[in-house]
């Protein structure tokens, strides 16, 4: 369903992928950031009571309890390290709140599904709410131990931080003793804030919020727009920056590495003038709204001139309508490309306006329902519209005919304008049963219509094991069996197994056990039941670990697995990603001998792990491991005459297995460019052996370097250390026409020693290094013609060599 009733513009997926890594911290004991360094270095609040030199032991309060353990480094125990004892909040804590009901994801990874959860996370933050609260601190001893004092029962994250780098532990219970923090090398960020006309933004507050526990870490800008962050600890970060009188758009960034620049941009608001005309007059007093893809919306109304101005409005899509007096007019605007328009007219036409109150049965409203109106289509064939659906309002937008609105928290809906006709009306919401009424015919001006939704059927149970121990977290789905996309319902056990899922009436279902942790499962149900008891079997499981070459947990780094033997292309089995510990957890359906991959790719950046594990019909395995550091990995690719070629994408991917599926031309960032003299450099590359790919359209290595990589874009190398050389030729179709000395076609011969038969003698060949590559053409009875490939244009891809003829 729509959201809104945006003009026929799709709802906007923003995709892309979350890359490359992180931050900086010079600046460890300022109280808050500083706009004249734009460096800072942690929570501002927690640096306002940072202790400079170690804590002196206290007399404990009653019932309250410590963590003691010790810092170690790169060269052994750390002196002088900050460390600090934090806790998230459910509800009330950035990290603790969903993305939505159904997904186990936060909300904070969720930051690339659209601007609702981007605005929230933006609001949350420029109110600076949602952030861990830090309970203890403290500063390391001469012989790194710390003491954390004072803390409640229960299970806290614990930081490490010092200008030689930083550290993260996710849970460690209170009482603790002999912990040891492992203070890493640190990940810096750094990088300029400008506005969407490149100017630089002084003192734009830049906050990297830790995803796995959304503690903030905060700069200010200086003069030229710079900030700088860090040493911070790897993992999951969201980005958000703010400035007063312009817009932010949260961005993801995943840290692996110790130097990363990230530039981030902030937008003027946009506004939007114009006049609303009846029969080319002023309308005073009409309501002029602006709708963005996700339903947020900005109004006003015009004046005595039929004039409005809508402010603030991002640089995105909008729906903009305008109603009065049962007419309507809509128009689709592009504020991306459009800024400070005055010249935009909304023409009013008769118009269909329906509102309105969704209830349940208990008469009280429901907040978030779903109210869709469509245009009546018969069953027999296409509709007929009468002239007046014809000529009352202007058909070039689906949204006159399609609409559909969330209520509001008082149950209201508004939908409109649509132009006069026959309509299907629905309402939905969870947990009750939804209603849809079928050939209404509106007319022009404002239809009131209220819905009241009954109560769905709830079926409830339990999932256990063969053991009749309860299975969590594991997907359970009812869908009905008399429709297509009628009566679904997901959601994953409880921790006690328990789920409960609502149907919107009786009848069969089929309910499925989606197979997450235990083997799928499907079996019919006739609702309404009796509570449900499930058995099902569990699936083996590969629990595992992937650790940097230092020992540290790697967060969100991809995991593949494959049946041993099985050949590279083929699609791996299994795929996951590890958490915010650096785990992962994996289904297996059948014991065996399996691959299990780690791979991390930030284009520049490239590691990759793999080792052999044995599944024997236990619970479950495990494993670890370990991306260590790699070296540079550097080449120059040429064209097949041995020149250099310039502005060539190159990607680096592992093999002969990867688990990343994109390409340059998805992911700009995935790919380094060759300089004018053709070369390029990966920063790292781990692992044995990669695929160098060139990705030009058009362009194609010539040979492998040390075996066929499988794939015609790449080449295969050993990660050896030693320069490579890519040959590169250019995709070209040779066509032309052989033909005997009468000019009749030679219907049978042989081109490059391949049989051909065709009946008007045509010959088609990709060739790739023109002005070198021979032809030969042969036939029974006839010469042999040799001809070397011509050269070509750039942009070239069909050759024509026109008549060849073959002499007898």
């Amino acid at each position: 369903m729509r959201r809104g009733w945006a003009l026929g513009v799709g709802l906007v997926v923003l995709g892309a992928v979350a890359w490359l890594a992180l931050p900086t911290w010079t600046g460890v004991g300022k109280s808050t950031p500083e706009p004249s360094h734009g460096t800072a270095s942690g929570s501002s609040r927690v640096h306002r009571a940072a202790p400079q030199t170690p804590s002196t032991a206290s007399a404990p309060e009653p019932d309250r309890l410590a963590i003691q353990g010790t810092v170690r480094g790169q060269k052994g125990l750390v002196p002088g390290a900050r460390v600090l004892a934090s806790v998230a909040v459910p509800a009330e804590t950035l990290s603790t709140l969903a993305c939505d009901r159904r997904s186990e994801r936060s909300l904070l990874d969720c930051v690339t599904l659209g601007r609702p959860h981007q605005q929230q996370i933006q609001q949350w933050v420029e109110a600076r709410h949602g952030e861990a609260l830090v309970r203890a601190e403290t500063v390391t001893a001469e012989d790194g131990t710390f003491t954390l004092s004072g803390l409640e029962a229960g299970t806290y994250a614990l930081w490490v931080e010092s200008p030689e780098g930083a550290g993260f532990r996710p849970e460690v219970l209170a009482g603790s003793a002999s912990v040891e923090l492992r203070l890493g090398v640190g990940l810096r960020l750094s990088g300029t804030v400008t506005d969407d006309v490149k100017a630089p933004v002084p003192g734009a507050l830049v906050t990297a919020v830790f995803v796995e526990h959304s503690r903030f870490f905060e700069a200010l800008t200086d003069a030229t727009g710079h900030y700088q962050l860090g040493p911070l600890p790897l993992g999951s970060f969201v980005l958000v920056v703010t400035k007063e009188g312009l817009l932010g758009s949260p961005e993801p960034l995943v840290a692996y590495t110790p130097e990363v620049k990230r530039n981030l941009q902030l937008f003027r608001p946009r506004s939007l003038q114009g006049r609303v005309l009846l029969s080319n007059e002023p309308v005073a007093g009409a309501e002029v709204r602006a709708t963005d893809d996700f339903g947020q919306e900005v109004s006003a109304t015009t004046d005595g001139q039929g004039r409005f101005s809508l402010a603030g409005l991002a640089p995105e899509r909008y729906a903009l309508s305008a109603r009065h007096s049962g007419y309507g007019a809509l128009k689709s605007v592009d504020l991306e490309h459009l800024d400070g328009e005055s010249g935009i007219t909304l023409e009013l036409r008769p118009a269909v306006f329906l509102e309105g109150v969704v209830r349940g049965e208990n008469h009280q409203p429901l907040g978030k329902a779903d109210v869709e109106v469509s245009e009546h289509l018969e069953p027999e064939g296409p509709e007929q519209r009468t002239e007046e659906q014809e000529t009352s309002l202007e058909p070039e937008e689906e949204s006159w005919i399609m609409q559909s609105v969330t209520t509001n928290e008082e149950g209201r809906y508004h939908l409109g304008p649509l132009r006069p006709g026959t309509y299907d009306l629905q309402a939905s919401a969870p947990g009750y049963r939804g209603q849809k009424e079928e050939a209404r015919k509106l007319a022009a001006g404002v239809t009131a219509w209220d819905f009241t939704l009954p109560r769905a059927i709830i079926v409830e149970g339990v999932l256990v094991d063969s053991a009749g121990l309860p299975v969590a977290d594991e997907l359970v789905e009812l869908r009905s069996t008399a429709s297509e996309d009628g009566g679904e319902d997901v959601e994953a056990t409880g921790a006690e197994g328990h789920f409960s899922l609502a149907v919107p009436e009786p009848g069969t279902f089929q309910l499925k056990v989606l197979g997450e942790r235990v083997h799928p499962l499907e079996l019919k149900v006739t609702v309404p039941c009796e509570p449900l008891r499930i058995v099902v079997e569990r699936l083996l499981r590969l629990e595992g670990e992937v650790v940097d070459g230092e020992g540290t947990p790697l967060p969100q780094i991809e995991v593949g697995l494959w049946p041993e033997g099985a050949a590279p292309e083929e699609w791996r089995i299994e795929q996951g990603s590890t958490n915010g510990r650096g785990r992962f957890s994996l289904p297996v359906s059948n014991p065996g001998r399996y691959v299990v991959v780690a791979e991390l790719s930030l284009g520049e950046i490239v590691r990759h792990a793999s080792q052999e594990v044995e599944m024997d019909g236990k619970r479950e395995a495990r494993v670890q491991l370990r991306l260590e550091t790699g070296r540079r990995l550097s080449g120059v690719t040429v064209d097949w005459r041995g020149r250099p070629l310039a502005k060539i994408p190159v990607q680096l991917m592992s093999a002969p297995r990867s688990l990343n599926p994109y390409r340059c031309s998805r992911v700009p960032q995935l790919c380094v460019e060759t300089d004018a003299e053709g070369r390029f450099s990966f920063q790292e590359a781990s692992g044995d052996q990669f695929d160098v790919c060139v990705q030009r359209e058009g362009f194609t290595p010539l040979a492998t370097v040390h075996e066929d990589s499988g794939n015609p874009s790449c080449v295969r190398v050993k990660n050896d250390g030693r320069e490579v050389r890519i040959v590169v030729g250019r995709d070209v179709f040779v066509t032309g026409r052989v033909v005997h000395v009468d000019g009749s076609p030679v219907t049978q011969f042989r081109l490059n020693g391949r049989e051909v038969r065709r009946e008007d003698g045509e010959i088609s060949l990709l060739i790739h290094q023109p002005g070198v590559e021979q032809l030969e053409l042969s036939a029974p009875g006839l010469q042999t013609v040799r001809r070397t490939a011509p050269e070509f244009a750039d942009g070239v891809e069909i050759e024509d060599l026109g008549t060849i003829v073959l002499s007898p």
